[in-house]
């Protein structure tokens, strides 16, 4: 993977996510202008650009805590602790993320905090089906999300979220309250003010979905410029898929992949995949011997 790939590839995920990011805004927007005109409309772009710096930063170690984790020294698992060492040098991270396990069966990972305040979670079941190869793709692509700081990302889009479900149901309440005095004057009733109000709150659910889904997509390709080697994660996500739909299978018919992508926060593992094959061409050889991340 040569430098003008990755960078291309990282500024169309970017604008991907800018992109979003003012499609949410415009969605507030235009429900503070339904609602209360010039007036509501300047609040709510006032609200947007306010919105980042009141995202809510919930320490790392609270979230890893919530979720039954415990953390684990270097003497624990010293492997583990080598390969987030060194991809989090690669990723430029000046604070190492601290890794918790957790006891689960279940075959997960995630990544919680900032780039000042990062950790890391792996399942007992992720560590005992993966190898090492297959382990360092995934702890890539968690450390790309912490380096993208996709945390507050998503923080961010999750509050325009929350404001956008508040100002539909003001509006509706407002319209409900007012009916009986639209019904005795000649006012008339916008279909698409009122379609808005009815379903900006979908709509932001699915923009936020689709969010989700590039920064996914993001840290695959970070993954892959960290480790040098697409194969370690696309090996991980091939068989994580394999153990997952041997479990769905037992209650439905059709395979995950075959599913509505738009209604799901994750790209599909076909093209996730897909994907990080066709980075295969170029593989990066910055970091020296092809695929060393670990002792």
């Amino acid at each position: 993977m040569n430098k003008r790939f990755l960078v291309n590839q990282k500024l169309k995920n970017l604008m991907h996510t800018i992109l979003i990011l003012l499609m949410l805004a415009a969605l507030l927007g235009g429900l503070g202008w339904t609602i209360a005109g010039t007036t509501g409309l300047l609040f709510a772009l006032v609200l947007s650009v306010a919105s980042y710096f009141l995202t809510p930063r919930v320490p790392a170690h609270l979230i890893m805590l919530a979720s039954g984790a415990r953390r684990v020294s270097p003497g624990s698992l010293p492997q583990l602790h080598g390969i987030a060492g060194t991809l989090s040098q690669r990723a430029g991270l000046t604070t190492l993320p601290r890794l918790y396990y957790h006891p689960s069966a279940r075959l997960n990972a995630f990544a919680a905090g900032t780039p000042e305040d990062p950790a890391i979670c792996v399942s007992r079941g992720l560590l005992s089906v993966l190898n090492l190869d297959e382990i360092a793709g995934v702890m890539g692509h968690e450390i790309s999300h912490i380096s993208n700081n996709d945390m507050k990302v998503m923080g961010f889009a999750a509050l325009f979220g929350l404001l956008t479900q508040f100002a539909s149901l003001a509006g509706q309440l407002l319209l409900l309250f007012s009916l009986p005095l639209i019904l005795l004057s000649d006012v008339e009733i916008s279909l698409v003010a009122l379609a808005l109000l009815i379903f900006a709150p979908a709509l932001s659910t699915l923009l936020q979905f689709t969010l989700s889904r590039t920064r996914e997509f993001d840290a695959d390709l970070g993954s892959a410029f960290l480790t040098g080697n697409p194969l370690m994660l696309a090996s991980a996500l091939n068989k994580l898929e394999v153990y997952r739909q041997h479990g769905l299978k037992r209650f439905f018919r059709l395979a995950p992949d075959q599913g509505l992508v738009w209604l799901n926060t994750h790209p599909s593992t076909g093209e996730r995949i897909r994907r990080l094959m066709n980075y295969m061409p170029g593989r990066s050889n910055k970091f020296g011997q092809e695929g060393y991340c670990y002792p």
